[in-house]
């Protein structure tokens, strides 16, 4: 006769195993505003990534939800061509990229296609990976932030 209670127990050590060994790694980017006003965002997402990602299920309801936070507001959301225009506040953050990235530890922001963003003294227009990776800096292993200064 075997114990439950050492079953259990060996069952949820082994689950807790499976967990540490089988998670992906996290990445966590944003684009903080410290400008001492609002800024403008415009975000084109990438078609192809969402569809193949999403499987023939809709992402629109998701893109709607995209970067939603105090202090972001979505203005406008084209569900034809996955343009979103957001206002950021002052102080406040853009979460660009987040979740669950498989065993890539740096953020290849593939999911978009055209990142704008628009202050009173300057606009910047990243349209590339390259672009991406000059802004946003690796505060930490899975951190990376793109600060907007005065």
């Amino acid at each position: 006769m075997s114990n439950p209670s050492l079953i259990k127990r060996f069952f949820l050590a082994v689950s807790v195993l499976y967990s540490l060994t089988a998670c992906e790694y996290m990445h966590f980017s944003k684009l903080e505003n410290r400008t001492g006003e609002p800024i403008q965002l415009t975000v084109q997402f990438n078609r192809k990534v969402f569809e193949k990602a999403w499987d023939g299920k809709s992402y629109i309801p998701f893109l709607r939800q995209y970067g939603s936070r105090p202090g972001v507001t979505l203005e406008e959301f084209d569900s034809v061509k996955l343009i979103s225009h957001y206002t950021v506040q002052n102080q406040c953050d853009f979460v660009i990229n987040q979740g669950i990235g498989g065993k890539i530890q740096r953020p290849t922001y593939d999911e978009f296609l055209l990142f704008t963003v628009i202050s009173r003294r300057d606009t910047i227009i990243i349209a590339n990976q390259r672009d991406f990776h000059r802004r946003f800096c690796k505060v930490i292993e899975t951190s990376h932030i793109w600060t907007l200064k005065r």
